[in-house]
């Protein structure tokens, strides 16, 4: 005997199936779950504000004690946690700053930019350890991977673009190094210019030098007041003073 079709109720929705039920359920979950998911993986940390103008974004902020002035940014997992008395600093990227004390209108950004710095004042560091090492040097500028980042620093008004310009300089004073390993080895010497791949690189306290040129002077180390124009220009000189090499490969020998 053939089966009675059930009559529809009029005006109700048609029925779904018991399978039809389950997967949108199981869309839904799982739906849901996703939006848990990346609501926990966006979930990274808060903004900080205060009244005296800093401002940071992270996880957590100038060591859990608003800085005495004012006008600190900092973007980074921990924001210049040292802080103290400090005054218009920024800071962005991981480690930035990260033992500033006093010091104020510094600039960092990269990873570990003017990390030690304490004092320090007036410094631009912009690269991956770019004026790392500085700790109360000021009105330095740091452009480029380690650039004068390899040692204890305290020395003021240096400039060095390029990476590891100026690494080594501890005391040296009013330097300016442009170029990959220009003047890398510069400790203490003074008022040298080295423009160019090696220029100057193992100068070490020769003061008032200048080198322009791929590997001018590259050999300096004590000699002063010489000047080298061109490509491996004064290429041997070591101690020598007071020379003059215009050109490709003068004064060579």
């Amino acid at each position: 005997m053939p089966v009675r079709p059930r009559p529809r109720i009029p005006g109700a929705a048609p029925r779904r199936s018991l399978g039809r039920r389950i997967a949108a359920v199981v869309a839904a979950a799982t739906t849901a779950l996703l939006v848990a998911s990346s609501a926990a993986v966006a979930d990274p940390g808060t903004v900080y504000v205060d009244g005296k103008g800093n401002v940071g974004a992270g996880h957590d902020f100038f060591g859990g004690v608003p800085p005495t002035n004012g006008d600190n940014v900092g973007v980074g997992y921990s924001v210049m946690p040292s802080i103290t008395t400090g005054i218009r600093n920024v800071a962005v990227g991981s480690d930035n700053l990260r033992f500033l004390t006093t010091g104020g209108n510094n600039v960092a950004t990269g990873t570990a930019a003017l990390y030690a710095d304490t004092s320090g004042s007036s410094n631009i560091a912009s690269g991956s350890y770019a004026l790392q090492t500085n700790t109360t040097g000021n009105e330095n500028i740091a452009s480029g991977f380690f650039a004068l980042g390899g040692a204890t620093m305290t020395g003021d008004g240096n400039i060095a673009t390029g990476t590891m310009a100026l690494l080594a300089n501890t005391t040296g004073d009013d330097n300016i190094a442009t170029g990959t390993n220009a003047l890398q080895l510069n400790t203490s010497g003074n008022s040298n210019v080295a423009s160019g791949t090696g220029a100057l690189t193992h100068n070490t306290v020769g003061n008032d030098n200048v080198a322009t040129g791929f590997e001018a002077m590259p050999a300096n180390t004590t000699g002063h007041l010489n000047v080298a124009s061109g490509k491996d220009a004064l290429f041997r000189n070591t101690t020598g003073d007071e020379n003059v090499a215009d050109g490709q490969r003068a004064l060579f020998a």
